[in-house]
């Protein structure tokens, strides 16, 4: 509750008690009789006026204590959102020197983990196999996309192993065995520019220049 609306909610509750305790006096008065104690009246409007303040006083403690507590949980707010940026910022400088060192990738794995990449290579490895001789030709589809996704697993995951040039090749090769000459071409790219030192350059530049359009 901002200041200007606590003032208005205090005048206007000053104002209903003021009519009040006018109704009240009135009341009083068209009571009080020549044998009237005044003494007595006056004694009992002044009481009333007393609790009437009291009820006031205690209406406004309340109030302040409502925009302490306002105030609080906005400070509360306030410093959960600092505190998320922080964290915001050091998230994206650690993905940053990740990026950028290549040590470990944006799924936790550790790029030049040789024996993780083996394991993931002989998995694809096993996933082809079966296409090519264990299903019979027409079936061989399914088997096939399988295995270039296994392969490209391996090359996302561990880049900098020995295994990576030659799991890259072999998803060119197996779009090349899905007719999709286009996907081949970008596969044997992708080894060109990630693998500048592979064995496998010469296939690559030899199909790109052949199935290039």
């Amino acid at each position: 509750m901002n200041q200007g609306t606590q003032r208005l909610f205090r005048f206007a509750l000053v104002c209903i008690l003021t009519v009040a305790l006018c109704g009240a006096v009135r009341a009083e008065v068209s009571a009080a009789t020549p044998t009237t104690d005044m003494r007595d009246m006056m004694m009992n409007l002044m009481e009333t006026m007393r609790l009437q303040q009291k009820a006031i006083n205690d209406l406004t403690e309340r109030m302040n204590a409502t925009d302490e507590q306002i105030k609080s949980l906005r400070e509360l707010v306030k410093q959960q959102s600092e505190a998320y940026e922080a964290a915001q910022k050091s998230l994206q400088k650690t993905q940053e020197v990740v990026k950028q060192t290549g040590a470990i990738n944006a799924e936790g794995y550790r790029a030049n983990d040789e024996y993780s990449a083996e394991l993931e290579f002989k998995n694809a490895y096993s996933v082809q196999h079966t296409a090519y001789f264990e299903v019979r030709r027409r079936d061989q589809g399914p088997y096939i996309r399988q295995a270039i996704k296994e392969f490209e697993r391996v090359v996302q995951r561990y880049p900098r192993t020995r295994w990576a040039d030659e799991a890259q090749v072999r998803v060119a090769r197996l779009y090349h065995k899905l007719g999709d000459d286009a996907k081949s071409v970008e596969a044997y790219q992708k080894l060109v520019q990630m693998f500048p030192e592979s064995e496998y350059l010469d296939e690559a530049h030899e199909h790109i220049s052949e199935y290039s359009h």
